[in-house]
């Protein structure tokens, strides 16, 4: 978080709050879990902001047992979207299974429980 007094230069931002797994984890996995069932019908993950670290592939298992591949995840922190329309989701898990460099993770996973509707769309800045 930033406040008045926070010195940019000599933080880690852009990189505070990504979550980068440890080199030695062997799973690499982040649980989503809800209090109640939901509907999903697209998730957007979004890659490090780092340009050597990047997530090449991402496995999400939901609690149905259905899977996911997403392919390399859009690079310098940029929403990847997978529509996967499931209904009654409890949760789900999204696993590292192919990255470059030694920091490769996510800022942020968002989960969408309407499908898109046109023409709204909405415009994220990244720096």
């Amino acid at each position: 978080m930033l406040t008045d007094s926070t010195d940019i230069l000599s933080s880690a931002l852009p990189f505070d709050g990504t979550w980068i797994p440890d080199a030695d984890d062997e799973e690499k996995s982040i649980r989503i879990s809800f209090k109640d069932e939901r509907d999903i019908y697209r998730l957007c993950l979004y890659d490090n902001p780092s340009i050597e670290d990047n997530v090449l592939n991402a496995r999400i298992r939901f609690d149905d047992g259905s899977v996911y591949e997403t392919g390399p995840l859009l690079a310098n922190g940029s929403a990847t979207e997978l529509c996967c329309e499931k209904e009654n989701v409890r949760e789900f898990v999204v696993t590292i299974t192919d990255y470059e460099g030694s920091k490769a993770g996510l800022t942020e996973i968002e989960a969408y429980a309407q499908a898109r509707k046109e023409p709204f769309s909405f415009l994220k800045l990244v720096n």
